[in-house]
């Protein structure tokens, strides 16, 4: 597999679900209005490509937009095939590219992802608080760091969207966080300073896991949001709920740092939604972002372009989800289209201007 193919694999896993700032009057425009310079915050993106573009143009167009970092999500059982047996690619080609980019990095290597369990087969029969599944983990993240040295990493999520898979169950729970307190420590010692977290969707950390993950995120350094602003239809919230969503989240962990590690809003009319909706969006959280300064240190918005027909079926076939609105919620994520070399929606027009406006 070439170099850019493989960092295009480890993009879609990262989209697939893919330091406190100075006060904010001391980065305002200095009579009180208009947006508040970047300061600290770090601005990311989740990085697709076009049909007939190769991943450094899309680096470029995204670089071009003012980002500075992006995530990447890797599953356990991509890194460790086989038990103690593990595979470079993914972490080699980072470790050579992005530095390169001068890309900072959101890390997630994950035991669980969404609704999926992604550790190794012949581990899976055990619980999560077992000592051998922590040891393996814990083996692994020695092998995966060794792999990265030059990464400039923003933070390190141990699972992707837990909550999902987590469910109700009070002993998944337990077990997730006995794990978690275990792994995290270890983490601790192969890289210095490094944020490390849980993610979870915005929704289970405001109503139905919010107890489990407070419990969770107690023994976590920031607080790691997924957040999409839908129905339980796919059909998309108006964007004027961003502000309060903000507030809500920040009222719950008002002592913890703040990652929207994925932001996205899809543009297909099935959900309701529209390019103007998605750039009305964009605006709303650079807005929010800015009330929210002191709290919120990263955003990540999901997608830099929309993804074909075939990754979308390929998608919804690993979630299991085949809703018709779902698919399209996936397929028009991004920012700009896929067809072609792709073209710039308005939310990406949105984009360019909020992040120049910052200072990005």
């Amino acid at each position: 597999m070439g170099r850019k193919s493989a960092v295009m694999m480890a993009i879609i896993c990262s989209v697939l679900l893919v330091s406190c700032g100075t006060e904010s009057d001391d980065n305002s425009n200095g009579d009180g209005s208009g947006p508040t310079m970047k300061g600290d915050r770090i601005l990311g993106m989740a990085i697709t490509e076009a049909e007939s573009t190769d991943y450094d143009i899309a680096v470029d167009i995204a670089r071009g937009a003012g980002i500075e970092m992006i995530p990447l999500s890797v599953q356990w059982d991509m890194i460790e095939t086989a038990p103690e047996v593990y595979d470079p690619l993914i972490l080699t080609v980072a470790n050579m590219y992005y530095p390169a980019r001068d890309l900072n990095v959101a890390l997630s290597i994950n035991p669980l992802d969404s609704n999926n369990k992604r550790i190794p087969a012949d581990l899976t029969g055990l619980p999560f608080n077992d000592s051998l599944v922590i040891a393996r983990y814990c083996a692994m993240l020695d092998y995966a760091f060794s792999q990265i040295p030059d990464v400039e990493l923003v933070s390190l999520a141990i699972g992707n969207e837990v909550d999902i898979y987590l469910g109700l169950e009070p002993s998944r729970w337990a077990e997730y966080e006995e794990f978690f307190i275990a792994t995290k420590a270890h983490a601790e010692s192969l890289r210095e300073n490094l944020d490390i977290g849980v993610k979870a969707t915005f929704y289970g950390l405001t109503d139905y896991s919010r107890s489990n993950l407070e419990n969770l995120n107690a023994a976590a350094d920031v607080v790691l949001v997924t957040y999409y602003p839908l129905n339980g239809d796919f059909t998309v919230k108006d964007p004027d709920v961003v502000h309060d969503d903000f507030e809500e989240i920040v009222a719950i962990y008002p002592a913890k740092p703040i990652f929207f590690l994925e932001a996205g809003y899809p543009t297909s009319d099935s959900c309701n939604s529209s390019e103007a909706k998605q750039a009305e969006f964009v605006r709303e959280v650079f807005d929010a972002w800015d009330t929210f300064y002191d709290e919120v240190e990263v955003v990540s918005f999901s997608w830099l372009t929309d993804i074909s027909q075939v990754q979308v079926d390929e998608f919804a076939l690993y979630f299991g989800i085949t809703d018709e609105r779902f698919k399209e919620f996936l397929r028009t994520l991004g920012l700009r289209t896929y067809e072609g070399a792709g073209t710039d929606k308005q939310g990406f027009t949105a984009f360019v201007e909020e992040a120049e406006a910052r200072g990005w």
